[in-house]
């Protein structure tokens, strides 16, 4: 899609919607960045359909379209910047967002992962079950997305990135792993 989207509005700019005063090979690369960033829920959520998302194919795929978006979202908010913006969402730099995507992106697939690790136990023995761990893990999963759209990129990202550091635990209980799934299945993919 990136250089289809290239090509088509490399040829012609004015009949891909360039309005004037804009340069065409900034808007070709912004519309061919446009059309690479892939749907993340709705491949999830196919695979779910499929029965096939805790596959070791499943996992390829959705690491490899996390991958592609989070490219994507970056080089998306580079392209901005070269649209005149000397910043991009909220008034935060490029470059702080690219920084700030990968720290958010480290952080949660290492010390965040050990926390929510040792954090289970203790919701598990002083909450009900299963409503401490769900409001647990739909609390983290809110943040991390808020946290991504503030920062600039796609909230799906941080949502999904907290929600593979949640499934990661051994301490999270099978039935409490199968309702969080069926929530997210029918409440956040569709």
């Amino acid at each position: 899609p990136f250089s289809l989207g290239l090509i088509a509005a490399g040829i012609s700019p004015n009949g891909m919607g360039r309005e004037a005063g804009v340069d065409p090979l900034v808007y070709a690369l912004f519309l061919a960045t446009a059309m690479s960033i892939s749907a993340l829920p709705v491949i999830a959520k196919t695979l779910m359909d499929m029965g096939i998302y805790r596959s070791d194919l499943g996992m390829v795929v959705i690491a490899s379209a996390v991958c592609n978006d989070l490219a994507g979202w970056l080089t998306f908010a580079l392209i901005l910047g070269m649209f005149g913006a000397a910043t991009d969402h909220h008034g935060l730099s490029i470059g702080w967002t690219v920084a700030a995507t990968l720290s958010f992106t480290a952080f949660i697939l290492t010390m965040g992962r050990w926390l929510i690790h040792r954090a289970l136990p203790w919701i598990q023995a002083h909450t009900s079950w299963p409503g401490g761990v769900l409001g647990f893990a739909l609390t983290l999963g809110l943040f991390g997305a808020a946290f991504t759209q503030w920062i600039g990129v796609h909230a799906v990202f941080g949502a999904f990135l907290v929600g593979v550091a949640i499934g990661d635990s051994s301490h999270l209980r099978e039935q409490t792993r199968t309702i969080i799934h069926q929530f997210v299945s029918f409440i956040f993919a569709p």
